[in-house]
């Protein structure tokens, strides 16, 4: 966290000087590239300090290895690799090809 201070740091430093010698930028142009550089850095941050659980599972139908990431703290589904709707989408696949070849 102090790595992310010192940049917040610095970026409120940049913003307060004159823009001299770049005649394009104004300054209000500048804070507003600050913080969105603050934002993506707290969002970065609350990311990395996130806990999170992985699960690892087979789906049984497609015999297919399913990873889960959940929150854990709230137990909230973060992401999944496949998705569900991949998910249906080759089972929906695998019940075609069994139809046209059987």
């Amino acid at each position: 966290m102090n790595q992310v201070n010192l940049v917040l740091n610095n970026c409120n430093t940049a913003s307060t000087q004159s823009t001299t010698g770049r005649l394009s930028e104004t300054p209000t142009e500048q804070t507003n590239l600050c913080d969105v550089d603050k934002l993506s850095i707290n969002n970065a941050a609350l990311t990395v300090l996130r806990r999170e659980e992985r699960q690892f599972m087979v789906d049984e139908d497609l015999e297919r290895l399913v990873v889960k990431i959940i929150d854990a703290d709230t137990k909230e589904l973060i992401r999944q690799i496949p998705t569900e709707d991949a998910l249906k989408l080759s089972k929906k696949m695998q019940e075609m090809i069994g139809l046209l070849f059987n």
